[in-house]
């Protein structure tokens, strides 16, 4: 018959952890606070879409690259847009 190994420290039952948590553990950012690298990468593309030009850059990228151009806007605009109308709407999608 094994022996049992002698009572100590080690081999003592721990306290749930729910029981240790840290006050603040689990709570998160607060709502609306943006991730420090992603703010940080915002920051840098922000920066260097005003020395590439702007919105003229755009304009030139939506002419000479519309493939990635429209990939942008595909990213960047709401995918659903709902409404209400009594008239017809017409949608009108012109390259320049």
């Amino acid at each position: 018959m094994p022996k049992k190994p002698p009572a100590s420290a080690a081999n003592t039952l721990l306290p749930s952890a729910e029981k240790r948590r840290p006050p603040a553990a689990g709570m998160g950012r607060k709502k609306g606070v943006p991730n420090k690298t992603t703010k940080t990468l915002r920051e840098a593309i922000e920066a260097s879409f005003d020395k590439v030009g702007g919105a003229a850059y755009l304009v030139r990228m939506a002419t000479e690259q519309p493939v990635a151009y429209m990939g942008l806007l595909a990213k960047v605009l709401p995918h659903q847009v709902q409404m209400q109308s009594n008239t017809p709407i017409e949608v009108v999608f012109k390259t320049v």
